[in-house]
């Protein structure tokens, strides 16, 4: 870069001697996979995956409601990470962006907007109270009719942390061979359509087993 000085006149003087100016380039946003742009998804949460950036020590992402972020539903800083899971997402169009920032914490740019969609998943079917007989455990929930299954979970904790039974059933109802440890039980039960969309699970609903059933 050279400078010079202009006099009242408008008579510009000699030129300075160069000297050089370095200019910070910003981390590149990283190239996003997924979600693809435009795109209409059947699931109840959205998986995001970006190629890595080189100079970029973490990244920041924002989903949003409206095209100008200005209602922001999910904002999170990732370390080194090159993909991020939702929770549950309620069915409707969002926005997506993305940007990386050094280690210095100098931020980049954002990525272009990425608009994608949730489409309405089945309804959670309602489910009767369990049935205990001497040896088994039926459960049945409201049938959906034609081109639904079921998937079936059976657990100790009511946040199905720890799953003791996973079943896909096409009838409305399962039984299953009553647990021999005693205490509380927990079931739910999700909609399937034929395409594999799979809904929200029912609330759980719990049964107790004693000590001396069996």
């Amino acid at each position: 870069m050279q400078a010079s000085s202009i006099d009242s006149l408008g008579l510009e003087g000699i030129p300075s001697e160069p000297f050089p100016v370095n200019v910070r380039t910003n981390p590149i946003p990283p190239f996003i996979q997924s979600p693809v742009d435009g795109t209409e998804y059947k699931t109840v949460t959205m998986e995001f995956s970006w190629l890595q950036v080189e100079d970029a020590a973490k990244y920041q992402m924002e989903i949003a409601e409206d095209p100008d972020f200005s209602h922001v539903v999910d904002e999170k800083e990732l370390v080194r990470k090159a993909g991020y899971k939702t929770k549950v997402l309620l069915p409707r169009t969002y926005f997506f962006r993305l940007r990386s920032i050094a280690a210095d914490n100098y931020v980049g740019v954002w990525s272009d907007t990425i608009r994608f969609s949730l489409l309405q998943p089945p309804p959670a079917p309602s489910s009767e109270p369990p049935k205990k007989g001497k040896k088994e455990i039926n459960i049945r929930w409201k049938d959906l009719g034609e081109g639904f299954s079921y998937h079936f979970q059976l657990a100790r904790d009511k946040d199905f942390e720890e799953v003791l039974l996973d079943r896909m059933v096409d009838r409305s109802q399962c039984a299953f061979r009553k647990p021999r440890k005693p205490g509380q039980y927990f079931v739910r039960v999700s909609a399937v359509k034929a395409d594999g969309f799979e809904g929200h699970f029912s609330s759980p609903q719990s049964f107790e087993i004693g000590c001396f059933e069996w």
